[in-house]
């Protein structure tokens, strides 16, 4: 759902890469309360001035500073987006995709680019887009995250 929604939205393969791995770290592999109290697939906070999906704002998580609250979690896809498009990320250079979210003030750990970087080379091989080769290891990557969401709830 993700590497389909950000393609039509005109991401670079490797931001969508990122994306994808940044999804994975933000929600533990789809484990955590805020992917699935929350259905927020990238530990979002709470918006106060850019324009959101979120349906609300959890004020006692993430220690304090606020999650935001989605309907489902392609909702929460939308609002990645309209992060980017808010902080005017440049979503079709992949080389700089990373680099740009930090620098906008996503994550304050300075090692959180490398972090989301290596989960990505474990996902993705550091391949670069070849449809047959490389969306079926996307779309391993997302099996993976729904599959363990709906089995814990099973």
């Amino acid at each position: 759902m993700l590497f389909v929604k950000a393609m039509i939205k005109g991401y670079a393969q490797d931001s969508i890469r990122f994306l994808i791995a940044q999804a994975c770290l933000e929600t533990g592999y789809g484990t955590s309360t805020s992917f699935t109290e929350r259905k927020n697939g990238f530990g979002m906070g709470c918006p106060r001035v850019r324009t959101t999906t979120a349906i609300g704002c959890d004020t006692l998580a993430d220690g304090g500073l606020g999650q935001a609250i989605f309907k489902t979690y392609p909702k929460s896809i939308e609002d990645r987006f309209l992060w980017d498009e808010y902080f005017g990320i440049n979503i079709k250079n992949g080389e700089t995709y990373g680099s740009q979210v930090l620098e906008a003030g996503y994550h304050s750990n300075s090692s959180y680019s490398d972090t989301v970087a290596s989960i990505s080379r474990a996902y993705f091989n550091n391949t670069r887009i070849a449809l047959g080769v490389t969306i079926p290891l996307e779309v391993t990557a997302l099996g993976y995250l729904i599959y363990s969401t709906v089995k814990s709830k099973t």
